[in-house]
């Protein structure tokens, strides 16, 4: 029975090992598969002028990427598919011999007792001994020879019933293998519909690029309003806010900016999401899209695509110092935590004014994008420290970028 031990034990630590890695991978794949699902949601809510073109090639290139990673998933897990199906094969190869040694020595014995059993019986045997002491060994000699005939025939059986678990097991294998492999070809044809997209798309950029850089520039003169803004209050208040704490600092010896500067420092990397669902369309800083050497684009923040009437919600503890109003740029709400300040831009329907304390989680108001026009729902998330812009996907929670 040591052999079944054995066995048992490798294929137990061996089925351990491989469900958890196979397990891990298919959590993956949804996990992909929900970024797709909901990027395709986005993708279907964008309008068809040539700025919201410019945004839809953002998301396709986040969807190739990902369908990318989705048929890199689906192959690693053919591959665990494929190791533990040769793995059943040899432990199948492993029982058929030791089925095959178990008959031929099972046969044998059997070929033995009846060879004896013709000479004479099971009691001449016993009765034909010397004395007392050689009747008793000879009984415990034909029990014990009957109990191994039995074991023999036990393990034969089970060893049968074992075999015939690893070759169904097989089978199954197989079937999960056909299914990826499948799968796998269906996101290959994706992947080649969505490059399609991306180069129809590109030309149809390219051929509007005048039209594009105005809509691009309304946009700027825009944005650079909300920044004039907020940069003179920030000016102006850090300003005054030194001179006050000075004289704090030199009476009391504390200084509360501090403290907070601390506490909102520790939070980098680990900040919620200002919305619940959000695909970031247009990063931080200077650069062009997808390799448009042509097209420059320059943000403070980043762009967050999400859901139409999204709520709006304080990633950090602090207080509204500041709410700018631009025609055409909605509502922009500034916090400030410190020498930190948070700026969600294209807001509608406030929850909050100025002097408002937040807390984490608490909502701000709704992200605008429901006219016919523009029905795409886009937040502009900045992170200031005095007058230096932050990229803010170094503070977000960087799990659901």
């Amino acid at each position: 029975m040591k052999f079944y031990a054995i066995f048992f034990f490798c294929l137990f630590f061996v089925f351990q090992v491989d469900a958890q890695s196979r397990e891990e991978l298919r959590v993956k794949q949804k996990r992909i598969e929900q970024e797709l699902n909901s990027l395709s949601n986005l993708v279907s809510q964008t309008g068809k002028d040539v700025k919201q073109n410019l945004i839809k090639l953002q998301l396709l290139e986040k969807q190739i990427f990902a369908q990318g990673e989705l048929i890199s998933n689906l192959q690693q897990q053919n591959d665990k598919t494929s190791s533990q199906i040769q793995f059943h094969l040899d432990e199948k190869q492993n029982l058929e011999d030791r089925f095959n040694q178990l008959k031929e020595e099972y046969a044998k014995v059997l070929m033995s007792y009846y060879k004896t059993r013709n000479a004479y019986n099971d009691w001449m045997f016993i009765l034909a001994a010397e004395n007392f002491n050689a009747i008793y060994k000879r009984f415990v000699y034909l029990h014990q020879y009957g109990d191994y005939r039995k074991s023999q025939a036990s393990e034969i059986k089970e060893t049968e019933g074992l075999l015939q678990v690893v070759i169904d097991s097989i089978e199954i294998e197989k079937l999960e293998q056909e299914r990826l492999i499948s799968l796998e070809n269906d996101k290959l044809e994706e992947l080649n519909t969505l490059k399609e997209n991306r180069l129809v798309l590109l030309a149809e950029i390219r051929d509007k690029q005048a039209e594009l850089q105005s809509q691009l520039n309304m946009v700027a003169a825009k944005e650079k309003a909300v920044k004039t803004e907020v940069m003179k209050y920030i000016m102006e208040e850090r300003s005054e806010r030194v001179q006050k704490e000075k004289i704090v600092e030199a009476a009391s010896g504390n200084n509360k900016y501090k403290l907070l500067n601390t506490v909102f420092e520790s939070a980098k990397g680990k900040l919620n999401w200002p919305v619940e669902n959000g695909i970031i369309v247009k990063r931080f800083g200077v650069y062009h899209p997808a390799n448009m050497s042509q097209i420059t684009l320059r943000n403070d923040g980043v762009d967050i695509q999400t859901d139409l009437g999204a709520d709006v919600k304080a990633v950090f503890k602090g207080e509204v110092v500041k709410i700018v109003n631009i025609p055409g740029a909605n509502a922009a709400v500034l916090v400030q935590h410190g020498d930190y300040y948070m700026l969600y831009t294209n807001l509608k329907y406030l929850n909050v004014k100025v002097g408002s304390k937040l807390e984490i989680g608490q909502l701000l108001g709704k992200v605008y994008g429901e006219s016919t026009e523009d029905r795409m729902a886009i937040l502009n998330f900045q992170i200031w420290k005095n007058q230096e812009k932050l990229n803010p996907e170094k503070w977000l929670n960087t799990g659901k970028i």
